[in-house]
């Protein structure tokens, strides 16, 4: 061979293409020509050309129905199958669905106890007036009469109780 021929080194990445009839005309001609002079080239295009030949041997005659494409492509489009955008969305609600259930569950457990007072039993006037008996500028303590005077000379400072809520 001479130095403006085609090598195999240069050739053969060009092989595949040329079995798949994917190479430009001008290129597919130096290809078919080096491959009449070279028996090495030669068995490599073989090797690449048995298995569809063998394909083609064995399946040739068997052709895919009209429109087979387009409705396995459909069915594939309506699959279950999650993107990956569908899944990392599913988890972020599957997360916030249990961040909002701990908390309901703290809700819960906070209200259930928290100390209040029985039903239907009477508060003191301590607690009534949120205040206790004994008053810091009181040098001393306050009966309940005093506390029942208090209220009555202020209706306005009156408090009411009731199930457990202050009100005035």
């Amino acid at each position: 061979m001479s130095e403006l021929e085609p090598t195999c080194r240069e050739l053969r990445p060009h092989l595949s293409a040329f079995v798949d009839a994917e190479l430009d005309p001008a290129i597919a001609r130096r290809v078919a020509d080096h491959l009449a002079a070279c028996p090495d080239c030669a068995a490599d295009v073989a090797a690449l050309r048995e298995p569809g030949d063998l394909l083609d041997a064995a399946f040739g005659g068997v052709t895919a129905p009209a429109g087979a494409v387009l409705r396995v492509l459909r069915r594939i489009e309506r699959s279950d199958v999650a993107s990956p955008a569908s899944r990392v969305a599913t988890f972020a609600l599957e997360a916030a669905c249990a961040a909002a259930a701990v908390l309901l569950a703290a809700l819960v457990f906070a209200v259930t106890h928290t100390e209040r007072p029985a039903r239907g039993a009477t508060p003191d006037l301590e607690q009534i007036l949120g205040q206790p008996a004994d008053t810091p500028d009181s040098e001393t303590p306050r009966s309940d009469s005093d506390l029942l005077a208090t209220i009555l000379a202020d209706p306005g400072e009156v408090v009411f109780w009731d199930e457990g809520r202050r009100s005035r």
